[in-house]
């Protein structure tokens, strides 16, 4: 890494072990060699590592790891430290770059914070994990596939360890902001029907499915949704060449939305305005939705919210408790009974060229994860 000022030794040490993760390569289906890196790390410890098998269900190389402390008690309830391992492009080439303020990737690269920031912080939670009777038992898992919509996430199996709650460190908001309340996504596609033909000789004869899509795509624009409720029309795909009328024309979108019932509004309005719009042109629509995320919601008084709020607290950081339409692994396992929250380890702008990290987020991303631990005793409780 190229260090350009002093850093006190735990910051220096912390960023060491994220050039170290950062730099090994990892794309979403293709986690093997960031997890072996894990595994490698965790040599001769006192932790077991399960990997289960959902590398085949997903189609990746790799699956998810659950890192278990030899002195595991079955008989307790167990609180899961979370981390992907899986980039959005690949970080091979990442060359890790401190400014004087903070960490950023020289080059056309993404620097990789999503989320080797966070493996770099459950890394360093492992390394400093003390038992204690008052206290839960612990596990941290490693997912696989979270970029590509929580794959690992959504297949993972927990309850052998007896997890009740889950912690993931995997938001780029500041140090100090959970996601307390989290949307919900739907995605749908829509394929219009029509009938091809010459669009010269025998244009009567046709029926144009991109004109149905482009009418259902202008009164979609219109749709006054309700508040906090967000839509997109991420793609649209049809046509075989220019003196052909279209006889196929797909749109394809995502609606999120924080209460489950105004997501499914917006995804039956939409089903409607597609239906008619086949309809005005003597056409055809096949509509179909695909449930991608499910929305999750913790009142003040709910024990996990508590814990959260008390060690960010105890950390010395700003709490804040943030609604927010990104997904994560939390809603995954939320879906799975798991109650779980995101926090904001302050890996800002994630995927761009832009990516990076402030020095002093790092700083407090090492209070944070000690007194995370420090409070586990309040989930005991």
């Amino acid at each position: 890494m190229d260090i350009q000022t002093k850093n006190d030794t735990a910051t220096e040490h912390l960023l060491t072990l994220f050039e170290e993760l950062t730099t090994v390569s990892g794309v979403s289906g293709n986690e093997k060699q960031i997890a072996d890196l894990v595994k490698q790390r965790l040599n001769n410890t006192s932790f077991n590592i399960v990997e289960d098998d959902v590398s085949g269900i997903v189609g990746g190389n790799q699956g998810n790891l659950i890192i278990v402390p030899a002195d595991f008690d079955i008989s307790k309830r167990s609180v899961a430290f979370l981390a992907h391992l899986d980039t959005v492009r690949d970080t091979s080439s990442t060359k890790v770059v401190q400014k004087s303020d903070r960490i950023v990737s020289a080059g056309s690269t993404q620097l990789g914070a999503d989320n080797r920031w966070g493996l770099t912080l459950i890394l360093e939670m492992i390394s400093s994990y003390k038992t204690s009777d008052d206290k839960p038992n612990v596990v941290f898992v490693c997912t696989v596939g979270e970029e590509k919509g929580m794959l690992g996430a959504k297949q993972l199996d927990l309850s052998p360890w007896n997890v009740d709650y889950g912690v993931v460190l995997d938001s780029s908001l500041s140090p100090g902001s959970y996601i307390k309340t989290c949307a919900g996504m739907s995605v749908f596609e829509a394929e219009f029907i029509g009938r091809a033909a010459h669009s010269a000789v025998s244009d009567g004869d046709g029926i144009s499915a991109i004109s149905m899509a482009s009418k259902a795509i202008l009164e979609m624009a219109g749709f006054k949704a309700p508040a906090d409720v967000t839509f997109n029309i991420g793609e649209v795909r049809g046509g075989t060449s220019t003196n052909v009328i279209p006889d196929k024309c797909i749109i394809s979108g995502e609606v999120r939305a924080f209460n489950p019932e105004e997501l499914e509004l917006v995804i039956h309005e939409f089903k409607e305005i597609c239906q008619r719009s086949a309809g005005s042109l003597n056409g055809k629509v096949e509509f179909r939705e695909l449930p991608d995320f499910s929305p999750y919601q913790f009142e003040a008084s709910h024990p996990l919210v508590r814990f959260t709020e008390k060690a960010l607290g105890d950390a010395g950081l700003e709490v804040r408790g943030v609604q927010y339409s990104g997904g994560s692994d939390a809603n995954a396992l939320n879906s799975k009974g798991i109650a779980a929250v995101n926090l904001g380890i302050g890996a800002r702008n994630p995927h761009s060229d832009d990516e990076y990290i402030l020095l002093d987020d790092v700083r407090k991303c090492k209070r944070m994860i000690g007194a995370l631990q420090s409070s586990l005793s309040l989930l005991s409780k």
